[in-house]
């Protein structure tokens, strides 16, 4: 009997939310109302759920609708969100929260532990297929809902990143009534949180329409108490058609657009009408990933010569035209406990590269131009997706390599799926492979001989110890010192090539002012933007 009556209070709570969304302003074309923007958002994104997503464009979707227990400041620190405090057992095995009283989701429910516990519950339901959010939560175990608003969280071991795991988008706290009502396809449609604002409609491959939500009263101080004229309604336009990119900002068809590339950045700075943002992505390094298992860059003292001969500076110039950071070591400088001491390292040196080359054997017997090795050609392949500038970053590696004897093979990869499959397969002798975040622990994911993820597969006991013992450790000052030998044996074993520290250049329009983005680089505050005219 009580989960009919359940039942019928759900339905109702949201026949009256479905209700008051239909009685809005979403029958008005952006365009044509002063306080709504289009955001170009330039990738699609294939299911917009935060529990089963694992995009970025999906995640700057889910920073405007949900709210997550913690936040990250401009400066990194952890500050209160759902969650005004928190304990952490001197163990570090068990996580307190104590979460506000005062919040309402979007449906007219209100938030409490049992939201909370919901949300894991259907994190690790099968039926959702959790990427990312399974990931970030690491070492659970189970958790304690101690009184209405206090909820305990166990891990099996110390997992020190969950922090930063709660304080991103894919950890959000959605309305256990909209999910419980809503199969998981469906739920994408309806969803529900606390967040800045509201979800109006859902068009895959098209659009997603949101609104300012006017009961948001309990903001975290990532944002601003609204002044002026705030931004009341958004249009997140999905543009798959990377040639339209720029003429949509330029026609006044999009007000906001992501990923610019650099020259189209270059030429905007000189649009009194527009401004141009570079917004720098927290992460590991764009690089060239070397798998050492393979012929030829088995051998590290080949590795070091390739990187010797890799012009870093000439690609910041040529291609990104220096509106990105060269990168020096394996983490972005933006990224907590990144190594600085690299800078400068292993620069641009020809000679070296040859001589490393000969030291190790290699001839040209032959006189084709390529060097080879007991008649084995020094040819390797590239695995090069087609986003970010990298078939020229692959191009202009060729040229450079070609001068000491390397030919490299460029093997274009059209999308993400074949790229990785082209990984977990190993075939490939180097790979470009993204990997964001501000937590240092991300580089586990990509050097750890246990990851189901390893790009390098290099194995070695010091290196694998100190990603185990990095992600326990809860001293910072310890922690920073273990990242920076992690570092350091990426480094010295040549286990990668840095090319550049990521950078997101932000095209907007004149009259949208104080449009910032979080920590983490990607999801913007919307809520604290202005449109001035």
């Amino acid at each position: 009997m009580y989960r009919i009556y359940r039942k019928i209070s759900i339905l109702f709570v949201t026949i009256l939310y479905i209700s008051a969304c239909t009685n809005s302003l979403s029958d008005i074309p952006c365009t044509e109302d002063p306080r709504c923007i289009v955001y170009g958002i330039t990738s699609d994104i294939l299911i917009l759920d935060p529990h089963a997503s694992d995009s970025i464009e999906a995640g700057i979707i889910f920073r405007q609708l949900y709210d997550t227990l913690i936040y990250r400041d401009a400066d990194g620190d952890f500050i209160a969100g759902l969650a005004t405090s928190w304990d952490i057992s001197d163990d570090g095995l068990q996580y307190t929260f104590y979460l506000r009283n005062d919040v309402v989701f979007h449906d007219g429910t209100q938030f409490n532990a049992q939201s909370v516990a919901t949300n894991i519950d259907r994190i690790f339901d099968p039926t959702i297929n959790s990427q990312r959010a399974r990931l970030l939560l690491g070492a659970f175990s189970r958790y304690e809902i101690l009184d209405d608003f206090t909820i305990r969280l166990s891990l099996f071991e110390p997992y020190t990143p969950l922090l930063d795991s709660l304080s991103q988008p894919y950890l959000a706290i959605l309305s256990p009534a909209s999910i419980e009502l809503y199969e998981p396809i469906r739920y994408q449609y309806h969803q529900v949180g606390t967040g800045p604002y509201i979800l109006e409609k859902y068009l895959p491959g098209e659009r997603i329409e949101l609104r300012r939500n006017p009961d948001y009263s309990w903001l975290p101080s990532i944002y601003s108490k609204p002044v002026g004229s705030v931004i009341e309604r958004v249009t997140f336009q999905i543009i798959t058609d990377s040639s339209s990119h720029i003429d949509l900002l330029l026609n006044e068809q999009v007000d906001v657009i992501d990923k610019i590339n650099p020259s189209d950045g270059r030429n905007l700075t000189n649009n009194s009408e527009l401004q141009v943002l570079p917004v720098n992505i927290p992460g590991q390094s764009v690089v060239f990933y070397f798998n050492t298992t393979r012929q030829h860059i088995s051998n590290p003292a080949v590795r070091r010569a390739l990187l010797l001969a890799t012009n870093r500076v000439a690609i910041s110039d040529t291609i990104f035209l220096n509106l990105s950071p060269i990168a020096w070591s394996p983490l972005s400088q933006s990224t907590q406990f990144s190594h600085t001491s690299y800078v400068n390292q292993f620069s641009y040196d020809i000679s070296s590269a040859i001589e490393l080359l000969e030291s190790q054997g290699y001839i040209d017997t032959d006189n084709d131009g390529f060097l080879d090795l007991d008649g084995d050609k020094l040819e390797l392949e590239i695995l090069i997706p087609p986003w970010d500038q990298l078939p020229q970053v692959g191009n202009f590696l060729r040229t450079q390599w070609r001068s000491i004897g390397v030919d490299l093979i460029i093997n274009p990869i059209p999308g993400l799926n074949s790229l990785l499959n082209r990984i977990e397969a190993g075939t490939y002798d180097l790979v470009s492979f993204d990997v964001f975040g501000l937590e240092p622990s991300i580089l586990n994911t990509t050097y750890s001989s246990n990851s189901p993820n390893g790009i390098t597969n290099f194995f070695d006991e010091d290196l694998d110890r100190l990603i185990t013992q990095a992600t326990q450790e809860r001293d910072i000052f310890t922690r920073r010192s273990q990242y920076l030998q992690i570092q350091s044996i990426i480094m010295d074993e040549t286990l990668i090539i840095p090319i550049r520290e990521y950078v997101n250049i932000v095209g907007v329009r004149e009259g949208i002012t104080n449009l910032k983005f979080d920590v983490y680089g990607w999801y913007p505050l919307l809520y604290d933007a202005r449109i001035t005219s």
